[in-house]
């Protein structure tokens, strides 16, 4: 009975060594095998050379698949329901899903919009102070970090929201308003704000208003579970958002229309080299110093204070009591090689 006893005890180890050492086969096999779905715009944001780069390599072993979206909450909804595994999303956007119930996690910061996101009106339209907007069609994605800064502006200087004529667009239907003179004025990004230069100027652009104290940001989203399934993976991919960012900042001032990479990225977007050109060189993009201070001390924080601002306006019904759940800094504070 006794050496029974031992026996079964001898079986029961081995039968669990086995099945730890299939599951540990499975999982090895799976993450071999596995296909990471990572989102991204048609914008000309020095992250796309991520996708350029690896478009035929691996990244610690895993297939890295591009999936391309026009609309941040269209991206957000994928990532919720397991079609995407990352995505690069506005920071106001990201604020309105995550307060209605997502479960996602910033992880990195993308970039910080800059000069390349504004406030631009029509030369003929004689605005030339803020005060000039009184009565004026202006343009904008709502719950987007445009919308916000353009609020932050108008009560930076006084004006009332509801003397404006605020017109919620995408930036297709922006661009598509602007030239047929159905509006006065867009805050914008990128691509859609450079064609509006030939006949019309800047009133402000994020990076005044990130000196005013309301800077915004482009941030890199997944869900709690990649997180937590695929540690060793968001290592990975988070340290290859960094070395992108590191690369390309010593060589962005050095950049022309005729660069390699630069025509690359124009390929992509179906967008002239000239373009390109000039956009990657009015962004903000932030080293792992930077974005480790901005990951573990502030973003929560500007979370809370854009959340108590939009609804002061009336704009979000409900907010959170705190945000800090909502950002994930390990990635970014545990990275060596940055």
């Amino acid at each position: 009975m006794h050496c029974f006893y031992v026996g079964s005890k001898r079986f029961s180890f081995i039968v669990w060594l086995i099945a730890i050492f299939a599951l540990i086969c499975f999982f090895n096999l799976r993450s071999a095998n596995a296909e990471f779905r990572i989102g991204w715009k048609n914008q000309a944001d020095i992250a796309n050379f991520i996708q350029l780069d690896e478009k035929h390599q691996k990244v610690a072993r895993e297939t890295i698949a591009w999936k391309k979206y026009d609309d941040d909450f269209k991206a957000l909804h994928n990532l919720s329901i397991s079609q995407v595994d990352a995505v690069p999303v506005d920071m106001v956007t990201f604020l309105s899903v995550i307060t209605v119930g997502l479960q996602g996690r910033v992880i990195a910061i993308d970039r910080q919009y800059g000069k390349e996101s504004a406030l631009i009106v029509k030369s003929q339209k004689h605005i030339d102070t803020p005060q000039d907007l009184v009565g004026k069609n202006i343009a904008v994605p709502f719950m987007t970090s445009s919308y916000y800064s353009l609020l932050r502006y108008l009560q930076h200087n006084d004006i009332p929201v509801e003397k404006i004529h605020l017109v919620n667009m995408n930036y297709n239907e922006i661009t598509q308003a602007w030239q047929k003179n159905e509006i006065d004025g867009a805050y914008a990004d990128g691509t859609t704000v450079l064609p509006f230069v030939k006949d019309g100027h800047v009133l402000v652009d994020s990076s005044q208003l990130a000196k005013w104290g309301y800077p915004t940001y482009q941030v890199w989203v997944v869900m709690d579970e990649i997180i937590s399934d695929q540690p060793f993976w968001m290592e990975s991919f988070v340290k290859k958002i960094l070395k992108n960012i590191d690369d390309n900042r010593r060589n962005i001032a050095y950049f022309t229309p005729q660069s390699s990479k630069v025509g690359q990225l124009a390929q992509l977007l179906n967008k002239s080299p000239e373009v390109v050109c000039s956009l990657l060189k009015q962004q903000t993009y932030l080293d792992k110093t930077q974005q480790s201070l901005i990951l573990s001390r502030y973003l929560s924080k500007e979370f809370d204070e854009i959340g108590l601002f939009m609804k002061a306006q009336k704009i979000m019904p409900d907010i959170l009591p705190d945000y800090l759940i909502y950002v994930y800094d390990s990635f970014i504070k545990n990275n060596k090689n940055n």
